[in-house]
C-alpha cells in the first residue's frame, strides 16, 4: 500500500504502511497563559494605532464582541479584558458578547475569575427585539439592526478567527476586516442574507459576491465604531498561532499571511481512499470542522474513491443534519439547504455532496446508530479503520484537515 502523509506547512511524506500515529485528535496546545498573554501583548502594541491604554478613558464602557469558531476563546477574553484592566477599565464596565447561546455558557466558565470581578458575559438574540437597535440604512435602504450592548459601548473589541480552510467556495467565509462582528452581532434577515449556504461554480461570482460581504461589512464596523479589531490564527491542536490586534485593514492583512504560511499545504495525486484527521479538544470536534474536513478530502480522493473522517465528535445530530436521514431525493435536499443559513445547514450541505462523490466513513463518540442513518458509515477504531485502508492501494491521510490551505488548485477527479 502506498500511503502519502500531508502535513501543514511541510512536504509531503511517502511509507507504505498507515502511520498510526498521526490518528490523534489533540495536539499540544499553547498553554491558557501564553494564549492570554498574545492577546495582552497584541493590544499594548496594535498594529497602526497606539498602545490600548491611550485609545480609553477610565469611565469608557467596553463591549467585546466574540465571534463564532474562535479557538481558544476563554484565554484570549480573559487576555483582553486584562488588557482593558491594565489601561484603568474598571471590570464592571466590560461586557462580553458571543455570537451565539452556545458560545455563552462554556465561555462564562472560563471566565469565573472575570465574572466574579463584576464583568458581564451574555449572548447576542438575532431575533429579540429588545436586544436589538437601529444602527443605519443598508446597501437598498435595508436597516441594519445591531446588538445594542454592543451599538451602546463607548469602545467595541471585536475578537474573531482568521477563516483557515481554504474552502470558501460554499460560503462567503471571509469577510474582511470586521468579519466576527458582520453580520454576527446583526438581526436576523441581515445574517441570512450573508450567511446562507449556496454552491459556486463561478469564480468570477463569487469574487462579486465576496467583495459585496466586505463592503458591507466595512460599511457595519463604521457604523458600530470599531477601529480597533483583535483576531486570532487558529494553530496546531486546538490551538492558537498567532494574535493580532490593531487597525482592521491591517490586521486582516497580517492575520491572512500569517494563516497563509502556517497551514499551507500541499496537494498530492488523487488516491482511492482519504483519511481526514480533525485536530484540537471539544471546540474544534464539531459537525461544522466534519464538514470543512470533507470539503479538503474531495480535493485529493479518485472519483467514487472512499473518504474517512477520524474525530473525537460528540456533538449531537441538529435538525438540519438529520434531514440527510429523509433525504429522497439528494438534489431537492441539496437546494433546500443552500437556500439556509448558519454553520449546521453549511455542514449538512457539505455532508451531502461528499456522500454524493463517494463512501464516507466517519470514526466519532456518537453512537453510530445514530450516525449510519445519515448515510454515513461509522468506524469503531484503528483496527477497523485498518482493514478499510489495507483494501485499497493508495492512501492519502491528511492532518489537521478542517484547517488546511492548499498550494494549488484541484478538483475531484
Amino acid at each position: 500500500m502506498n500511503v502519502t502523509a500531508l502535513r501543514c506547512g511541510a512536504p509531503p511524506e511517502m511509507t507504505d504502511t498507515l502511520p498510526l500515529e498521526r490518528l490523534r485528535c489533540e495536539a499540544v496546545a499553547p498553554s491558557v497563559e501564553t494564549i492570554a498573554k498574545l492577546a495582552i501583548d497584541a493590544l499594548q502594541s496594535p498594529l497602526g494605532l497606539p498602545p490600548l491604554a491611550q485609545c480609553v478613558t477610565p469611565d469608557d464602557r467596553i463591549a467585546i464582541a466574540v465571534g463564532h469558531g474562535l479557538p481558544a476563546a476563554g484565554p484570549l477574553v480573559a487576555g483582553a479584558i486584562a488588557a482593558f484592566a491594565a489601561a484603568g477599565i474598571d471590570r464592571r464596565h466590560i461586557k462580553v458578547v458571543t455570537a451565539s447561546v452556545r458560545d455563552a455558557v462554556p465561555l462564562e466558565e472560563a471566565l469565573s475569575h472575570e465574572v466574579a470581578s463584576g464583568v458581564l458575559v451574555e449572548s447576542h438574540d438575532p431575533s429579540g427585539d429588545d436586544t436589538l437597535c437601529f444602527a443605519g440604512l443598508a446597501k437598498g435602504d435595508k436597516p441594519l439592526l445591531v446588538n445594542r450592548t454592543v451599538f451602546e459601548a463607548d469602545v467595541v473589541l471585536p475578537i474573531s478567527a482568521e477563516a483557515t480552510t481554504g474552502d470558501i467556495a460554499a460560503t462567503d467565509e471571509a469577510g474582511g476586516a470586521y468579519d466576527g462582528l458582520f453580520p454576527d452581532f446583526f438581526d436576523r434577515e441581515t445574517i441570512d442574507r450573508f450567511r446562507k449556504v449556496r454552491t459556486v461554480n463561478d469564480a468570477s461570482a463569487l469574487g462579486a459576491r465576496q467583495s459585496a460581504r466586505r463592503a458591507a461589512a466595512d460599511q457595519a464596523g463604521w457604523i458600530v465604531g470599531a477601529p480597533l479589531v483583535l483576531r486570532a490564527v487558529p494553530g496546531p491542536g486546538g490551538g492558537v498561532a498567532s494574535v493580532l490586534a490593531g487597525d482592521p485593514e491591517q490586521v486582516t492583512a497580517a492575520a491572512a499571511d500569517v494563516s497563509r504560511e502556517a497551514w499551507r499545504t500541499p496537494l498530492a495525486e488523487p488516491a482511492d481512499v482519504v483519511l481526514a484527521v480533525i485536530s484540537g479538544g471539544a471546540d474544534q470536534q464539531t459537525w461544522s470542522s466534519v464538514g470543512k474536513a470533507l470539503s479538503a478530502a474531495e480535493r485529493l480522493v479518485r472519483s467514487g474513491g472512499v473518504i474517512a473522517v477520524w474525530s473525537e465528535l460528540a456533538e449531537p445530530i441538529g435538525e438540519r443534519l438529520a434531514l440527510l436521514t429523509e433525504a429522497d431525493d439528494p438534489d431537492e435536499l441539496a437546494a433546500a439547504l443552500a437556500a439556509e443559513s448558519g454553520d449546521e445547514a453549511l455542514a449538512a450541505w457539505r455532508v451531502l455532496q461528499a456522500l454524493q462523490n463517494g463512501p464516507v466513513f466517519l470514526r466519532s463518540l456518537l453512537d453510530p446508530d445514530e450516525v449510519e442513518p445519515l448515510g454515513i458509515a461509522p468506524v469503531a477504531g484503528m483496527e477497523e479503520l485498518q482493514r478499510l485502508v489495507n483494501r485499497f492501494e493508495d492512501c492519502t491521510v491528511l492532518e489537521e484537515a478542517q484547517h488546511v490551505r492548499f498550494t494549488d488548485g484541484a478538483n475531484r477527479q
